[in-house]
């Protein structure tokens, strides 16, 4: 067995998806056959939590044949969960962490829409804001990266931006695979693919689709195979228009909303990255 090399934590609807597709066909890396372990979940925390399968399950995911030289997962609600970066640095102090992170706001509303996709009872998303404070708790991020940054040296962490990455998709790779230690002359084939998006599905579409396609796909009979006709069978993705994200802009009464109460957590992660995020800014 053989333990991780890098984990990516997070956040949440910020091209987590879409990197892991393009590192499962590094050869130099490898990783879960499936995306979301949730091993470091706890069940009170989360439905999805594997934790009770033990550590054995868990290190027999990561294959130590050669040419592996990178090994890793990712499960974006690592970086949420405050006890996650002291399990994973029991785990291995060596471990690169990787976040990709969007602007909280929009990263809230897409989430939110997301969820909408298989409820038969969607409320307005500043109900579901005062529902559900994960919401916006999720995106302060400094937070979360303060909870890393206290056990692993700041060279093993590595920060993304998800609306530069859109921006650069080639080059955000190459960076990533030279962070984790692989070849950076690689370009798989999904990077060719949408970075993201969520596309209009009816409550019984997403229903389908959740609870019934997407278990399907998953499993690790059929997850391989599945992968083999996206990259090379299935046309890439054309970026989704606002017709096919198929949800209206957010208001700019829940926009001025959560600018206020992200201005703070973000004006920090600026500080501890050294720069701006224009992008972030409203």
């Amino acid at each position: 067995m053989a333990l991780p090399t890098f984990m990516i934590v997070g956040a949440q609807k910020a091209g987590t998806t879409w990197a892991f597709e393009c590192l499962n066909e590094h050869p130099q890396v490898c990783m879960p056959s499936f995306k979301e372990v949730h091993f470091f979940d706890r069940p009170e925390d989360s439905r999805f939590s594997r934790r009770d399968k033990g550590i054995d399950w868990y290190l027999s995911l990561f294959s130590d044949d050669a040419p592996c030289i990178a090994r890793g997962e990712a499960t974006p609600d690592y970086m949420f969960y405050p006890h996650v970066p002291a399990e994973l640095h029991a785990l291995n102090p060596a471990l690169r962490i990787v976040f990709m992170l969007r602007e909280p706001g929009e990263r809230a509303y897409s989430a939110y829409w997301m969820q909408r996709r298989h409820r038969t009872d969607p409320i307005s998303f500043a109900d579901e804001l005062a529902r559900e404070p994960d919401h916006v708790e999720r995106g302060l991020y400094q937070q979360q990266i303060d909870r890393f940054l206290a056990l692993f040296p700041r060279e093993q962490l590595r920060v993304y931006i998800y609306e530069e990455v859109t921006a650069d998709p080639d080059g955000f790779m190459a960076d990533l695979f030279t962070f984790i230690g692989a070849d950076p002359a690689f370009r798989p084939a999904a990077l060719r693919r949408r970075v993201g998006g969520t596309r209009r599905l009816s409550p019984f579409a997403g229903f389908l689709l959740y609870k019934v396609v997407s278990p399907v796909i998953n499993h690790p009979a059929i997850l391989p195979a599945w992968r083999w006709l996206r990259r090379n069978v299935i046309p890439p993705a054309a970026p989704a228009s606002a017709e096919e994200r198929g949800y209206p802009p957010m208001s700019p009464e829940d926009r001025r909303l959560l600018d206020a109460r992200f201005h703070a957590g973000n004006e920090r992660l600026f500080a501890f990255l050294g720069r701006d995020v224009p992008a972030w800014r409203h």
